[in-house]
Protein backbone atom coordinates (compact mmCIF):
# COMPACT_ATOMS: atom_id res chain seq x y z
CA UNK A 1 0.00 0.00 0.00
CA UNK A 2 1.47 3.35 -1.05
CA UNK A 3 -0.04 6.41 0.57
CA UNK A 4 1.10 9.96 1.13
CA UNK A 5 -0.13 13.16 2.71
CA UNK A 6 -0.73 16.35 0.72
CA UNK A 7 -1.63 19.59 2.47
CA UNK A 8 -3.18 22.49 0.60
CA UNK A 9 -3.41 24.85 3.55
CA UNK A 10 -2.40 28.49 3.39
CA UNK A 11 -3.97 29.16 0.02
CA UNK A 12 -4.72 32.73 -1.00
CA UNK A 13 -8.38 32.24 -1.88
CA UNK A 14 -10.81 35.15 -2.13
CA UNK A 15 -14.05 33.59 -0.98
CA UNK A 16 -16.09 35.07 1.83
CA UNK A 17 -17.61 32.49 4.16
CA UNK A 18 -19.93 33.20 7.05
CA UNK A 19 -21.74 31.07 9.60
CA UNK A 20 -25.18 32.67 10.20
CA UNK A 21 -27.63 32.37 13.05
CA UNK A 22 -30.06 29.48 12.58
CA UNK A 23 -33.72 29.51 13.53
CA UNK A 24 -34.24 25.95 14.84
CA UNK A 25 -32.27 23.27 16.63
CA UNK A 26 -31.19 20.24 14.57
CA UNK A 27 -34.25 18.09 13.92
CA UNK A 28 -34.72 14.58 15.27
CA UNK A 29 -34.46 12.55 12.12
CA UNK A 30 -37.10 9.99 11.26
CA UNK A 31 -38.37 8.22 8.20
CA UNK A 32 -40.61 10.34 5.99
CA UNK A 33 -43.94 9.38 4.46
CA UNK A 34 -43.69 12.30 2.03
CA UNK A 35 -41.35 10.84 -0.55
CA UNK A 36 -40.88 11.53 -4.25
CA UNK A 37 -39.10 9.06 -6.48
CA UNK A 38 -36.09 10.28 -8.42
CA UNK A 39 -36.09 8.86 -11.93
CA UNK A 40 -33.09 8.84 -14.28
CA UNK A 41 -33.23 11.29 -17.16
CA UNK A 42 -31.34 11.39 -20.44
CA UNK A 43 -31.50 15.17 -20.42
CA UNK A 44 -28.20 16.97 -20.98
CA UNK A 45 -29.65 20.23 -19.74
CA UNK A 46 -29.81 21.73 -16.31
CA UNK A 47 -26.35 21.32 -14.83
CA UNK A 48 -26.48 23.62 -11.90
CA UNK A 49 -25.93 27.33 -11.65
CA UNK A 50 -22.90 26.48 -9.51
CA UNK A 51 -21.17 25.15 -12.60
CA UNK A 52 -22.13 28.24 -14.56
CA UNK A 53 -20.21 30.26 -11.99
CA UNK A 54 -17.14 28.04 -11.87
CA UNK A 55 -16.46 25.42 -14.53
CA UNK A 56 -17.33 27.53 -17.56
CA UNK A 57 -15.29 30.41 -16.21
CA UNK A 58 -12.05 28.47 -16.58
CA UNK A 59 -11.26 29.85 -20.03
CA UNK A 60 -12.75 31.84 -22.87
CA UNK A 61 -13.35 28.99 -25.29
CA UNK A 62 -15.97 26.28 -25.62
CA UNK A 63 -13.92 23.42 -24.20
CA UNK A 64 -15.66 23.27 -20.84
CA UNK A 65 -19.03 23.75 -22.50
CA UNK A 66 -18.66 20.73 -24.79
CA UNK A 67 -17.07 18.43 -22.24
CA UNK A 68 -19.75 19.16 -19.66
CA UNK A 69 -22.43 18.18 -22.14
CA UNK A 70 -20.85 14.78 -22.74
CA UNK A 71 -20.13 14.16 -19.08
CA UNK A 72 -23.65 14.90 -17.93
CA UNK A 73 -25.50 12.97 -20.63
CA UNK A 74 -27.92 10.51 -19.08
CA UNK A 75 -27.04 11.45 -15.51
CA UNK A 76 -29.80 13.78 -14.39
CA UNK A 77 -32.66 12.87 -12.08
CA UNK A 78 -36.28 13.94 -12.26
CA UNK A 79 -39.37 14.05 -10.02
CA UNK A 80 -43.05 14.26 -10.87
CA UNK A 81 -44.98 17.36 -9.82
CA UNK A 82 -48.54 18.54 -10.26
CA UNK A 83 -48.44 22.01 -11.81
CA UNK A 84 -51.98 23.28 -11.62
CA UNK A 85 -54.08 20.57 -13.23
CA UNK A 86 -51.23 19.07 -15.27
CA UNK A 87 -48.50 16.61 -14.21
CA UNK A 88 -44.91 17.07 -15.36
CA UNK A 89 -41.63 15.27 -14.88
CA UNK A 90 -39.04 17.92 -13.99
CA UNK A 91 -35.32 17.78 -13.23
CA UNK A 92 -34.49 18.03 -9.52
CA UNK A 93 -31.62 20.38 -8.66
CA UNK A 94 -30.22 21.51 -5.29
CA UNK A 95 -27.83 23.87 -7.11
CA UNK A 96 -30.47 26.30 -8.40
CA UNK A 97 -33.69 27.73 -7.00
CA UNK A 98 -36.36 28.30 -9.64
CA UNK A 99 -39.26 26.17 -10.84
CA UNK A 100 -39.92 26.53 -14.53
CA UNK A 101 -42.04 24.75 -17.14
CA UNK A 102 -41.91 25.25 -20.96
CA UNK A 103 -44.99 26.91 -22.41
CA UNK A 104 -46.69 25.71 -25.59
CA UNK A 105 -45.45 28.87 -27.34
CA UNK A 106 -41.77 28.26 -26.55
CA UNK A 107 -39.29 29.28 -29.25
CA UNK A 108 -36.16 27.14 -29.43
CA UNK A 109 -32.73 28.41 -30.48
CA UNK A 110 -29.22 26.99 -30.60
CA UNK A 111 -26.26 28.12 -28.50
CA UNK A 112 -25.77 31.13 -30.81
CA UNK A 113 -29.44 32.21 -30.65
CA UNK A 114 -30.22 30.90 -34.13
CA UNK A 115 -33.86 29.71 -34.49
CA UNK A 116 -34.46 25.96 -34.32
CA UNK A 117 -37.46 23.67 -34.56
CA UNK A 118 -39.30 23.41 -31.26
CA UNK A 119 -38.46 19.72 -31.15
CA UNK A 120 -34.73 20.55 -30.99
CA UNK A 121 -35.10 21.63 -27.35
CA UNK A 122 -36.12 18.10 -26.42
CA UNK A 123 -38.86 19.13 -24.03
CA UNK A 124 -41.49 16.66 -22.92
CA UNK A 125 -45.13 17.77 -22.66
CA UNK A 126 -45.62 21.54 -22.79
CA UNK A 127 -47.86 23.61 -20.55
CA UNK A 128 -51.03 24.88 -22.19
CA UNK A 129 -52.84 27.96 -21.02
CA UNK A 130 -52.11 30.70 -18.50
CA UNK A 131 -51.18 30.73 -14.84
CA UNK A 132 -54.28 29.74 -12.90
CA UNK A 133 -53.50 32.18 -10.06
CA UNK A 134 -52.43 35.15 -12.18
CA UNK A 135 -49.20 36.61 -13.55
CA UNK A 136 -46.40 38.46 -11.76
CA UNK A 137 -46.33 41.85 -13.43
CA UNK A 138 -43.18 43.66 -14.61
CA UNK A 139 -40.88 40.71 -13.87
CA UNK A 140 -39.06 38.32 -16.19
CA UNK A 141 -37.32 34.97 -15.82
CA UNK A 142 -33.74 34.68 -17.12
CA UNK A 143 -31.29 31.88 -16.27
CA UNK A 144 -28.14 30.29 -17.65
CA UNK A 145 -27.10 26.82 -16.47
CA UNK A 146 -23.68 25.28 -16.08
CA UNK A 147 -23.51 23.45 -19.38
CA UNK A 148 -24.55 26.46 -21.45
CA UNK A 149 -28.33 26.18 -21.64
CA UNK A 150 -30.27 29.39 -21.21
CA UNK A 151 -33.96 30.17 -20.88
CA UNK A 152 -36.18 33.22 -20.52
CA UNK A 153 -39.85 33.62 -19.77
CA UNK A 154 -42.36 35.18 -17.41
CA UNK A 155 -43.62 34.54 -13.89
CA UNK A 156 -46.98 33.76 -12.38
CA UNK A 157 -48.62 31.92 -9.52
CA UNK A 158 -49.64 28.28 -9.58
CA UNK A 159 -50.52 25.55 -7.09
CA UNK A 160 -47.63 23.06 -7.16
CA UNK A 161 -47.65 19.62 -5.51
CA UNK A 162 -44.64 17.39 -4.80
CA UNK A 163 -44.87 14.10 -2.87
CA UNK A 164 -48.38 14.95 -1.76
CA UNK A 165 -47.39 18.39 -0.41
CA UNK A 166 -49.23 21.25 -2.11
CA UNK A 167 -47.83 24.77 -2.02
CA UNK A 168 -50.56 27.17 -3.06
CA UNK A 169 -49.89 30.12 -5.36
CA UNK A 170 -46.22 29.23 -5.82
CA UNK A 171 -44.32 31.74 -7.96
CA UNK A 172 -43.09 29.83 -11.00
CA UNK A 173 -41.86 30.57 -14.51
CA UNK A 174 -43.24 29.65 -17.90
CA UNK A 175 -40.45 29.52 -20.48
CA UNK A 176 -41.10 30.99 -23.93
CA UNK A 177 -37.50 31.19 -25.25
CA UNK A 178 -34.91 28.46 -24.77
CA UNK A 179 -31.67 26.84 -25.70
CA UNK A 180 -32.06 23.42 -24.06
CA UNK A 181 -30.79 19.88 -24.54
CA UNK A 182 -33.66 17.78 -23.26
CA UNK A 183 -34.61 14.13 -23.38
CA UNK A 184 -38.12 14.51 -24.87
CA UNK A 185 -39.56 13.36 -21.54
CA UNK A 186 -38.79 15.92 -18.83
CA UNK A 187 -40.47 19.32 -18.93
CA UNK A 188 -38.68 21.83 -16.76
CA UNK A 189 -36.74 21.97 -13.54
CA UNK A 190 -37.41 22.24 -9.80
CA UNK A 191 -34.68 24.08 -7.88
CA UNK A 192 -34.23 23.47 -4.15
CA UNK A 193 -31.37 25.90 -3.39
CA UNK A 194 -31.98 29.05 -1.34
CA UNK A 195 -34.19 31.94 -2.58
CA UNK A 196 -31.17 34.24 -2.99
CA UNK A 197 -30.40 32.32 -6.20
CA UNK A 198 -33.81 32.78 -7.81
CA UNK A 199 -33.67 34.27 -11.30
CA UNK A 200 -36.37 36.94 -11.37
CA UNK A 201 -35.45 40.31 -12.85
CA UNK A 202 -37.35 43.61 -12.94
CA UNK A 203 -38.97 44.55 -16.22
CA UNK A 204 -40.28 42.47 -19.09
CA UNK A 205 -37.21 42.57 -21.37
CA UNK A 206 -34.51 39.95 -20.56
CA UNK A 207 -32.01 41.81 -22.76
CA UNK A 208 -31.98 44.64 -20.22
CA UNK A 209 -31.45 42.42 -17.16
CA UNK A 210 -28.64 43.26 -14.75
CA UNK A 211 -27.21 40.20 -12.97
CA UNK A 212 -26.77 42.22 -9.77
CA UNK A 213 -30.40 43.38 -9.68
CA UNK A 214 -32.82 40.54 -9.02
CA UNK A 215 -36.30 40.29 -7.52
CA UNK A 216 -35.76 37.51 -4.99
CA UNK A 217 -38.82 35.42 -4.14
CA UNK A 218 -39.51 32.35 -1.95
CA UNK A 219 -39.22 29.14 -3.93
CA UNK A 220 -41.16 25.90 -3.41
CA UNK A 221 -39.06 24.37 -0.63
CA UNK A 222 -38.91 27.69 1.25
CA UNK A 223 -42.69 28.06 1.14
CA UNK A 224 -43.20 24.45 2.19
CA UNK A 225 -40.95 24.97 5.22
CA UNK A 226 -42.22 28.44 6.15
CA UNK A 227 -45.80 27.21 5.82
CA UNK A 228 -45.02 24.30 8.17
CA UNK A 229 -46.20 21.82 5.56
CA UNK A 230 -43.35 19.42 6.41
CA UNK A 231 -42.91 17.38 9.59
CA UNK A 232 -39.46 18.93 10.02
CA UNK A 233 -37.85 21.92 8.20
CA UNK A 234 -35.59 19.72 6.09
CA UNK A 235 -35.41 17.36 3.14
CA UNK A 236 -33.10 14.51 2.23
CA UNK A 237 -31.78 12.92 -0.93
CA UNK A 238 -30.68 9.36 -1.66
CA UNK A 239 -29.44 8.71 -5.20
CA UNK A 240 -28.96 5.08 -6.23
CA UNK A 241 -27.08 3.62 -9.14
CA UNK A 242 -28.71 0.88 -11.21
CA UNK A 243 -28.73 -1.02 -14.49
CA UNK A 244 -30.95 1.54 -16.22
CA UNK A 245 -29.40 4.69 -14.81
CA UNK A 246 -30.49 4.26 -11.22
CA UNK A 247 -32.88 6.52 -9.41
CA UNK A 248 -33.49 7.39 -5.80
CA UNK A 249 -35.64 9.45 -3.47
CA UNK A 250 -36.35 12.96 -2.27
CA UNK A 251 -37.85 12.75 1.22
CA UNK A 252 -39.58 15.81 2.68
CA UNK A 253 -39.32 16.32 6.43
CA UNK A 254 -37.23 13.19 7.07
CA UNK A 255 -35.15 10.51 5.40
CA UNK A 256 -36.34 8.02 2.75
CA UNK A 257 -37.57 4.50 3.60
CA UNK A 258 -34.44 2.69 2.43
CA UNK A 259 -31.84 0.41 4.00
CA UNK A 260 -28.80 2.35 5.20
CA UNK A 261 -26.69 2.75 8.32
CA UNK A 262 -28.35 5.57 10.25
CA UNK A 263 -25.17 7.05 11.70
CA UNK A 264 -25.19 10.69 10.65
CA UNK A 265 -22.34 13.20 10.65
CA UNK A 266 -23.28 16.88 10.66
CA UNK A 267 -21.52 19.95 9.33
CA UNK A 268 -22.68 23.60 9.10
CA UNK A 269 -24.02 25.10 5.90
CA UNK A 270 -21.93 28.18 5.09
CA UNK A 271 -22.89 31.48 3.54
CA UNK A 272 -20.76 31.79 0.42
CA UNK A 273 -19.99 34.98 -1.46
CA UNK A 274 -18.12 34.13 -4.64
CA UNK A 275 -16.37 37.46 -5.05
CA UNK A 276 -16.41 41.13 -4.14
CA UNK A 277 -18.36 41.69 -7.36
CA UNK A 278 -21.20 39.42 -6.29
CA UNK A 279 -24.39 41.07 -5.01
CA UNK A 280 -24.10 42.29 -1.42
CA UNK A 281 -26.98 40.08 -0.33
CA UNK A 282 -24.80 37.02 -1.03
CA UNK A 283 -22.63 38.06 1.93
CA UNK A 284 -25.64 37.87 4.26
CA UNK A 285 -27.87 35.12 2.88
CA UNK A 286 -27.62 31.42 2.18
CA UNK A 287 -27.27 30.62 -1.51
CA UNK A 288 -25.94 27.13 -2.25
CA UNK A 289 -25.69 24.21 0.17
CA UNK A 290 -22.04 24.94 0.90
CA UNK A 291 -19.91 22.97 3.37
CA UNK A 292 -16.23 22.81 4.34
CA UNK A 293 -14.97 19.20 4.20
CA UNK A 294 -11.89 18.24 6.19
CA UNK A 295 -10.29 16.82 3.07
CA UNK A 296 -10.04 13.86 0.70
CA UNK A 297 -8.40 10.48 1.33
CA UNK A 298 -6.73 8.68 -1.59
CA UNK A 299 -5.13 5.24 -1.33
CA UNK A 300 -3.74 2.85 -3.96
CA UNK A 301 -2.18 -0.60 -4.15
CA UNK A 302 1.41 -1.10 -5.27
CA UNK A 303 4.50 1.12 -5.12
CA UNK A 304 4.52 1.45 -8.91
CA UNK A 305 1.91 4.18 -8.56
CA UNK A 306 4.12 6.40 -6.43
CA UNK A 307 3.69 10.05 -7.40
CA UNK A 308 6.30 12.73 -6.84
CA UNK A 309 4.29 15.01 -4.57
CA UNK A 310 6.71 17.92 -4.93
CA UNK A 311 5.47 18.26 -8.49
CA UNK A 312 2.02 19.14 -7.20
CA UNK A 313 3.11 22.74 -6.73
CA UNK A 314 4.08 23.05 -10.39
CA UNK A 315 1.76 24.48 -13.00
CA UNK A 316 -0.72 21.71 -13.72
CA UNK A 317 -0.62 22.47 -17.44
CA UNK A 318 3.02 21.35 -17.58
CA UNK A 319 2.31 17.96 -16.06
CA UNK A 320 -0.57 16.53 -18.05
CA UNK A 321 0.06 13.16 -19.63
CA UNK A 322 -0.36 12.88 -23.37
CA UNK A 323 -3.31 10.90 -24.61
CA UNK A 324 -3.80 9.37 -28.06
CA UNK A 325 -2.37 11.31 -31.02
CA UNK A 326 -3.88 14.77 -31.21
CA UNK A 327 -4.97 14.81 -27.58
CA UNK A 328 -2.02 16.56 -26.01
CA UNK A 329 -1.97 20.19 -24.88
CA UNK A 330 -2.58 22.44 -27.89
CA UNK A 331 0.07 24.89 -28.98
CA UNK A 332 -0.63 28.60 -28.94
CA UNK A 333 -1.26 28.73 -32.65
CA UNK A 334 -4.03 26.16 -32.53
CA UNK A 335 -5.63 27.06 -29.22
CA UNK A 336 -9.19 28.32 -29.49
CA UNK A 337 -9.89 31.71 -27.99
CA UNK A 338 -13.36 32.13 -29.42
CA UNK A 339 -15.68 34.40 -27.50
CA UNK A 340 -18.57 34.18 -29.91
CA UNK A 341 -21.06 32.78 -27.42
CA UNK A 342 -24.15 34.97 -27.08
CA UNK A 343 -24.04 37.61 -24.40
CA UNK A 344 -27.03 36.06 -22.67
CA UNK A 345 -24.93 33.01 -21.77
CA UNK A 346 -21.91 34.85 -20.37
CA UNK A 347 -21.30 33.66 -16.79
CA UNK A 348 -20.66 35.87 -13.81
CA UNK A 349 -16.97 35.21 -13.35
CA UNK A 350 -15.65 34.98 -9.79
CA UNK A 351 -12.11 36.29 -9.25
CA UNK A 352 -9.24 34.01 -10.15
CA UNK A 353 -8.32 31.67 -7.37
CA UNK A 354 -4.67 30.88 -6.65
CA UNK A 355 -4.05 27.70 -4.71
CA UNK A 356 -0.28 27.71 -5.03
CA UNK A 357 1.42 26.66 -1.80
CA UNK A 358 4.17 24.46 -0.50
CA UNK A 359 3.17 20.82 -0.07
CA UNK A 360 3.65 19.26 3.34
CA UNK A 361 4.44 15.65 2.49
CA UNK A 362 3.95 12.98 5.11
CA UNK A 363 3.25 9.27 5.15
CA UNK A 364 -0.14 7.62 5.73
CA UNK A 365 -2.84 8.42 4.96
CA UNK A 366 -3.12 10.28 1.66
CA UNK A 367 -5.08 13.13 3.14
CA UNK A 368 -5.66 16.15 0.91
CA UNK A 369 -6.37 18.92 3.40
CA UNK A 370 -8.56 21.76 2.17
CA UNK A 371 -9.99 25.05 3.39
CA UNK A 372 -12.11 25.28 0.29
CA UNK A 373 -15.90 25.74 0.07
CA UNK A 374 -17.70 22.79 -1.52
CA UNK A 375 -21.26 22.87 -2.87
CA UNK A 376 -23.42 19.75 -2.51
CA UNK A 377 -25.40 19.60 -5.74
CA UNK A 378 -27.76 17.01 -7.21
CA UNK A 379 -27.77 18.92 -10.50
CA UNK A 380 -24.11 18.16 -11.22
CA UNK A 381 -23.07 14.67 -12.24
CA UNK A 382 -19.38 14.66 -11.36
CA UNK A 383 -17.26 15.94 -8.49
CA UNK A 384 -15.31 19.12 -9.36
CA UNK A 385 -12.32 19.67 -7.07
CA UNK A 386 -8.99 21.56 -6.93
CA UNK A 387 -6.40 20.52 -9.50
CA UNK A 388 -4.03 19.13 -6.87
CA UNK A 389 -6.65 16.73 -5.59
CA UNK A 390 -7.80 15.55 -9.02
CA UNK A 391 -4.27 15.15 -10.36
CA UNK A 392 -3.43 12.94 -7.39
CA UNK A 393 -6.54 10.82 -7.86
CA UNK A 394 -5.88 10.45 -11.60
CA UNK A 395 -2.27 9.39 -11.04
CA UNK A 396 -3.31 6.55 -8.73
CA UNK A 397 -5.64 4.83 -11.18
CA UNK A 398 -4.18 1.57 -12.50
CA UNK A 399 -3.12 2.27 -15.18
CA UNK A 400 -2.98 6.03 -14.49
CA UNK A 401 -5.67 8.27 -15.95
CA UNK A 402 -4.66 10.96 -18.42
CA UNK A 403 -5.84 14.48 -19.10
CA UNK A 404 -7.43 14.70 -22.58
CA UNK A 405 -7.00 18.33 -23.53
CA UNK A 406 -9.53 18.40 -26.37
CA UNK A 407 -12.22 16.98 -24.08
CA UNK A 408 -11.07 19.10 -21.16
CA UNK A 409 -11.37 16.13 -18.80
CA UNK A 410 -9.46 13.33 -17.12
CA UNK A 411 -10.13 9.93 -18.68
CA UNK A 412 -8.92 6.37 -18.12
CA UNK A 413 -9.23 2.93 -19.66
CA UNK A 414 -12.77 1.78 -19.02
CA UNK A 415 -11.49 -1.27 -17.12
CA UNK A 416 -8.91 0.68 -15.09
CA UNK A 417 -8.82 0.13 -11.33
CA UNK A 418 -9.60 3.29 -9.34
CA UNK A 419 -7.80 4.06 -6.08
CA UNK A 420 -9.69 4.09 -2.81
CA UNK A 421 -11.19 7.56 -2.44
CA UNK A 422 -12.98 9.07 0.52
CA UNK A 423 -14.42 12.45 1.44
CA UNK A 424 -13.77 13.41 5.07
CA UNK A 425 -16.52 15.50 6.69
CA UNK A 426 -16.26 16.51 10.35
CA UNK A 427 -13.88 13.64 11.05
CA UNK A 428 -15.88 10.94 9.24
CA UNK A 429 -14.66 9.38 6.02
CA UNK A 430 -17.28 8.63 3.37
CA UNK A 431 -15.98 6.16 0.81
CA UNK A 432 -16.69 6.63 -2.90
CA UNK A 433 -17.49 3.36 -4.66
CA UNK A 434 -15.20 2.42 -7.58
CA UNK A 435 -18.44 2.15 -9.59
CA UNK A 436 -18.74 5.94 -9.29
CA UNK A 437 -15.06 6.93 -9.47
CA UNK A 438 -14.97 5.87 -13.13
CA UNK A 439 -18.05 6.55 -15.28
CA UNK A 440 -18.45 3.61 -17.65
CA UNK A 441 -21.18 2.77 -20.14
CA UNK A 442 -22.81 5.25 -22.50
CA UNK A 443 -22.80 8.06 -19.93
CA UNK A 444 -19.03 8.04 -19.48
CA UNK A 445 -17.57 6.72 -22.74
CA UNK A 446 -15.66 9.23 -24.89
CA UNK A 447 -16.35 8.03 -28.46
CA UNK A 448 -13.24 9.78 -29.79
CA UNK A 449 -10.70 8.22 -27.42
CA UNK A 450 -12.46 5.03 -26.38
CA UNK A 451 -11.70 6.03 -22.78
CA UNK A 452 -14.08 6.62 -19.88
CA UNK A 453 -14.54 9.81 -17.87
CA UNK A 454 -13.37 9.98 -14.27
CA UNK A 455 -15.94 10.83 -11.63
CA UNK A 456 -13.55 13.52 -10.35
CA UNK A 457 -12.65 16.49 -12.54
CA UNK A 458 -10.74 19.69 -11.86
CA UNK A 459 -12.24 23.13 -11.56
CA UNK A 460 -9.89 26.01 -12.30
CA UNK A 461 -11.95 28.27 -10.10
CA UNK A 462 -14.01 27.34 -7.10
CA UNK A 463 -16.29 26.88 -5.45
CA UNK A 464 -15.83 23.15 -5.72
CA UNK A 465 -18.72 20.73 -6.19
CA UNK A 466 -19.69 17.35 -4.77
CA UNK A 467 -22.19 16.03 -7.29
CA UNK A 468 -23.99 12.77 -7.90
CA UNK A 469 -20.74 10.78 -7.83
CA UNK A 470 -20.56 11.63 -4.12
CA UNK A 471 -24.29 11.58 -3.44
CA UNK A 472 -24.67 7.99 -4.67
CA UNK A 473 -22.62 6.97 -1.64
CA UNK A 474 -24.48 8.83 1.12
CA UNK A 475 -27.90 9.74 2.37
CA UNK A 476 -27.73 13.54 2.46
CA UNK A 477 -29.96 15.54 4.80
CA UNK A 478 -30.43 19.24 4.00
CA UNK A 479 -31.51 20.59 7.40
CA UNK A 480 -32.63 24.04 6.31
CA UNK A 481 -34.01 24.97 9.71
CA UNK A 482 -30.81 24.20 11.62
CA UNK A 483 -28.50 25.47 8.88
CA UNK A 484 -26.57 22.22 8.65
CA UNK A 485 -26.11 19.18 6.47
CA UNK A 486 -25.98 15.61 7.70
CA UNK A 487 -24.57 12.59 5.93
CA UNK A 488 -24.81 8.85 6.52
CA UNK A 489 -23.12 6.08 4.50
CA UNK A 490 -25.31 4.59 1.79
CA UNK A 491 -23.47 1.40 0.95
CA UNK A 492 -26.06 -1.36 1.34
CA UNK A 493 -26.80 -1.67 -2.34
CA UNK A 494 -24.97 -2.58 -5.56
CA UNK A 495 -25.12 -1.68 -9.22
Amino acid sequence: MRVARIRLAGSNHRYSLKRPTVFTEPADLKVSSQVAHLLPSRSQGGSSVALQRSILAKDGNGTAYSSLQSANAGASFAVDIDFGNQTFSVLFDTGSSDLWIPHQTVKCVDYFNRPQLASECGFGPLYHGDFEEGNVEDTNFNITYGDGEFLTGYFGYQDVTLAGIKVKKQQSALVDYAYWLGDNETSGLLGFAYPALTSAFPGDNPKKDNANMTDEYPNWISNAIDGKLLDQPLFSVAIERGENGGGGYVALGGYPPIDFKKEFTSTPIQILRLSSRAPQKFAKEYTFYTIIPDGFVVRSKGAEHFFDFAELTADHKDKRANGPPGYGPPDSASSSTSSSAPASTAPLSPPLYSNSSDSDIEDDPAFLDTDFPVIVDTGTTLNYLPSKVVEKIASLFSPPAIYVDVAGMYEALCDAEPPEIGVVINGTEFQISPLDSLITGDAGLDPFTGLCVLGFQESYRGPWILGDVFLKNVVAVFDVGAGEMRFAPHINYTR
